[in-house]
């Protein structure tokens, strides 16, 4: 009867184990998922500011809203080849207005629908070139 005790406790620690490395195993890849949607929107947000900013110096400098926007997408597929520019404005104060998408590389997230939304990255920023 002994033996058999034993036997079945060796069962349930396996068991319990087992599920153990699965659960930190689902956690650990549920931090990197929501790692990458992070620096994702980070990166997105700092390309953004510096297109912004350079597309300022460009146009205080040129005076010409094509060459800043052109200095803008030069920019970001140097810096960031998988964002977008989806929004070029300058305004009448030499103000230049962005908006950069970009969508996080994920193994998961961007394959579930409701959650897909998630993955997406915008950067906005409005920047002013600093006088001369």
């Amino acid at each position: 009867m002994s033996h058999r005790f034993h036997r079945d406790e060796r069962g349930l620690i396996v068991s319990s184990f087992v599920k153990l490395v699965v659960f930190l195993l689902l956690l650990f890849l549920a931090g990197v998922e929501t790692a990458a949607v992070v620096f994702a929107r980070v990166q997105t947000q700092d390309t953004a500011e510096q297109v912004a900013f350079d597309a300022a110096v460009n146009y205080r400098d040129h005076g010409d809203v094509q060459a800043a926007r052109e200095a803008a997408e030069i920019y970001i597929e140097g810096k960031d080849p998988d964002s977008q520019l989806r929004q070029f404005e300058v305004r009448s104060d030499g103000s230049v207005r962005v908006v950069v998408f970009r969508r996080a590389h994920t193994l998961f997230i961007h394959r579930i629908g409701f959650l897909k939304e998630f993955t997406e990255a915008r950067g906005r920023a409005v920047s002013q070139a600093p006088s001369v």
